[in-house]
């Protein structure tokens, strides 16, 4: 079995097949985008951004997940300042173990969370219950069944029918990025539980965001409907030549 990341990173072949005109596509849309939030500055260490943005999503989940931000007083910006603080901290613990499991990362404690890092995760959570406001309706980390060699996986959240991955690096939304959510789509569609009709794209840290329709973007970067292409690529799955 295989990761959707390491199908997404490799097997070159397949996605030139796939979504031929998926580059000059993408590279078109990039140059659209202009940020729609405040950039956030980074402060911490490259080595260490990956533990922070880890930290915001968390944060931001607990937050959604919970009736933290709502009632009467929920609009006031202290009270929500302070709720967002208070999250930071309480996973804090959470994210250093999550970091700490991935392959090929440096071994972190707490210790290495200073107040420069809960800092730049507030920023980052502030910006996405901008983008999410808490009185939506979400499935976060919705889950998506395995097909083939493809290991079952998960994504960052569904909202009005659009699945999103959150990217909070500092760098433009990728290729890679696009073909990650189609991944995920064709996963879903091959267990005829589709349940979004959009794909899209969020950069809290650069305060960008992304949606286009599943069936606009397939049109776009390979010619053919959704069903098409996500049909191919879910029959990709069922032959994986994982020696590439």
């Amino acid at each position: 079995m295989i990761s959707e990341h390491k199908f997404v990173n490799s097997f070159t072949s397949a996605w030139r097949e796939v979504m031929p005109l998926g580059d000059n596509y993408w590279r078109k849309q990039n140059l659209l985008l202009l940020p729609k939030q405040a950039v956030v500055n980074n402060v911490v260490a490259p080595s260490i951004r990956g533990l922070v943005n880890e930290l915001a999503f968390m944060s931001f989940c607990e937050l959604l997940n919970s009736a933290a931000l709502m009632g009467p007083r929920s609009s006031s910006a202290q009270v929500i300042e302070k709720r967002v603080s208070t999250s930071v901290k309480n996973c804090v613990k959470n994210a250093v173990s999550y970091i700490n499991k991935l392959p090929f990362s440096s071994e972190l404690s707490i210790a290495d969370v200073g107040p420069e890092c809960t800092r730049e995760a507030q920023y980052l959570v502030r910006n996405l219950l901008k983008f999410f406001p808490p009185n939506g309706t979400y499935i976060l980390r919705p889950q998506f069944s395995g097909c083939g060699l493809l290991s079952a996986c998960e994504g960052d959240l569904i909202s009005n029918a659009c699945l999103y991955e959150i990217k909070a690096g500092d760098r433009p939304f990728r290729i890679s990025d696009i073909r990650q959510l189609l991944v995920y789509a064709a996963l879903a569609y091959a267990k005829s539980a589709l349940s979004f009709d959009q794909i899209g794209l969020c950069n809290p840290r650069k305060g960008l965001i992304w949606v286009m329709s599943l069936d606009s973007v397939c049109q776009a970067v390979s010619g053919q409907r959704a069903s098409d292409v996500l049909s191919r690529l879910a029959s990709h799955f069922e032959s994986i030549d994982t020696t590439q």
